[in-house]
């Protein structure tokens, strides 16, 4: 993945094989380092080795990390790009369905407690896409079923990850052509909004004291905005008008420190 040398189909089914024999050995760092690999080199694991990392992220859920979600989530949307043919309809249907599902959800569900609360007490199974197929064969794909799986461990747990992992999160779900929840935009919006008021006070605020600056949060990154707007964007997401006006903002404080690409 480092090198960016694709490997030959020989060693990948090796690989493949003797990485579902012992899938029940891998840390979770080891299984995100993997699936990165993967990501970089836009190879995609065969069904039965998605399948058993699933089982194993399924088995060790309360160890798993916001960075380690990350890291798996940013890889399933560098794999989104190569979608094998045959699937491809299908997936596409799949997220048509997801999507209306969302709708009905963020209607029902319009204050951000109220969703939390139904999302906990049905554990995520009413968010994610019917794994029963529709008479076809059409059987849950074990990449939908990873997504799925990290998108409820990322929406649980929302107010732990960090600017930087909630940006790369929402690219994912552009990349993947998801609608985020409404908690989780409204937890980027929040974010955004915070970090504004927090820079306000501190300007106003001739002396603190270092444990006032510990829980500080760090200024936006060009990272952190160009993936915001590009994944704003992509989905055509509607973000309040303030918000888009503090982006806006911060994006001309830290014009410098742009690359060519996070400007385009």
């Amino acid at each position: 993945g480092t090198l960016s040398q694709r490997p030959h189909a020989v060693f990948m089914g090796a690989f493949e094989k003797q990485a579902v024999d012992v899938m029940d050995t891998f840390t979770l760092h080891e299984i995100g380092s993997s699936l990165a690999g993967y990501g970089k080199l836009s190879v995609s694991p065969s069904p039965k080795l998605f399948r058993s990392m699933v089982t194993h992220l399924q088995e060790h859920t309360k160890e798993l990390t916001t960075a380690q979600i990350t890291t798996i989530s940013w890889a399933l949307g560098r794999l989104y790009i190569i979608p094998s043919k045959r699937s491809s309809k299908r997936r596409r249907r799949r997220r048509d369905q997801y999507q209306q599902q969302q709708q009905q959800q963020h209607q029902q569900f319009p204050s951000y407690n109220q969703y939390n609360e139904a999302y906990d007490e049905m554990q995520g199974n009413a968010l994610l896409l019917n794994d029963k197929g529709d008479g076809d064969h059409d059987h849950h794909h074990p990449y939908d079923q990873m997504l799925e799986f990290l998108e409820g461990q990322s929406i649980s747990r929302i107010k732990d990850f960090s600017m930087t992992e909630l940006s790369t999160l929402l690219w994912v779900y552009a990349k993947t052509a998801r609608l985020p929840p409404d908690p989780f935009v409204a937890a980027i919006e929040g974010r955004i909004q915070q970090q504004q008021q927090q820079q306000h006070d501190s300007n106003t605020v001739v002396e603190q004291t270092t444990a006032d600056r510990r829980h500080l949060l760090p200024p936006l990154s060009p990272y952190e905005i160009s993936n915001i707007l590009w994944s704003a964007a992509r989905l055509g997401l509607s973000i309040g008008k303030d918000t888009m006006e503090l982006l806006q903002d911060k994006a001309v404080e830290v014009i410098d420190l742009y690359t060519p690409k996070g400007i385009s």
